[in-house]
């Protein structure tokens, strides 16, 4: 079942600020404690973060207690330099894409890339994207990252 974005998103909200990958997906950097019930009221159902640990033991706030108060769900996939990117990681992205089917979903990061690098591998393994659409579609890339996550060399064209 497609669910569409609801809710009123004002200028200089998260939304506002987000790439929209697909009718489901929205990548962004580090949401803010303000950000989780404007993503709730937007209709938002489930918030996908790619930080690792030690980053989000750094915030003031405890991101996944909020995010599950709103009555979203709240996964971490940790991934990035001090923690590698494999293939596990991309499976256990796979598994949340098809469990959570068509809901609105929030993917982040502190920048956005590692989440962006994650959807493309996903594009690339699950949805038969050729690697030069998936590069096409997301902001961020990393040919070594994606080689990695999907343990195959991926290279494109510029």
């Amino acid at each position: 079942m497609m669910m569409a974005w609801s809710g009123s998103v004002l200028a200089g909200d998260y939304l506002t600020s987000t790439k929209t990958l697909d009718d489901r997906i929205k990548v962004g950097g580090q949401l803010q404690e303000q950000d989780v019930q404007a993503l709730a009221d937007a209709g938002v159902m489930h918030v996908i973060n790619f930080r690792t640990q030690a980053e989000m033991d750094a915030l003031s706030f405890d991101e996944q207690t909020i995010v599950t108060q709103a009555n979203m769900t709240y996964d971490l996939i940790p991934m990035g330099k001090s923690v590698g990117y494999a293939p596990s990681q991309l499976a256990s992205f796979t598994a949340l894409m098809s469990k959570y089917d068509d809901e609105p979903t929030v993917l982040h990061c502190h920048s956005g890339f590692r989440a962006n690098l994650i959807y493309a591998a996903w594009l690339i393994e699950s949805q038969n994207t050729a690697p030069e659409d998936a590069k096409r579609m997301v902001h961020a890339w990393s040919d070594e990252a994606i080689g990695q996550l999907l343990n195959k060399k991926i290279t494109t064209e510029e």
